[in-house]
């Protein structure tokens, strides 16, 4: 099997749990003009029963990734309210699948989010999302 590695620049996300933990990992790298592009080495064990790249595992790396880009701007912790996404194409393994986040809006609770998953120059997913923050405990 060909090995794929992260990019350049890229590094593991810290704190990211037991699912990323089991899943992952995923990794993180920011841009000069501000915000993150995200990614992970997507392997057999992400496969689907058709051989391919499982929808799950794709969705569960956006919803990752959404929540660090929520947390990263505001500081404060979140969770996920809806995902609606539109699967585009698929991808093989072994592979690099990428991730990059836009915050749309925000109002005091909520935050609104797009996101485009890609492998190469392929998209795979279009995400529309929105995270609740909470307020730091205190």
């Amino acid at each position: 099997m060909t090995e794929i590695r992260p990019p350049e620049g890229f590094v593991e996300m810290g704190r990211s749990g037991p699912f990323a933990a089991d899943n992952g990992p995923f990794y993180v790298r920011g841009r000069a003009g501000g915000g993150f592009d995200y990614g992970f080495v997507a392997e057999p064990r992400h496969e689907n029963p058709n051989g391919i790249v499982h929808g799950g595992m794709l969705i569960a790396f956006a919803d990752h990734f959404l929540g660090h880009a929520v947390v990263s701007a505001t500081g404060q912790t979140c969770a996920t309210v809806n995902l609606t996404t539109d699967y585009l194409a698929s991808a093989r393994t072994p592979s690099w699948i990428q991730g990059e986040a836009e915050i749309v809006s925000r109002s005091r609770s909520m935050v609104f989010l797009r996101a485009l998953v890609s492998c190469g120059d392929t998209r795979l997913l279009s995400v529309s999302s929105v995270y609740r923050i909470f307020e730091p405990r205190g």
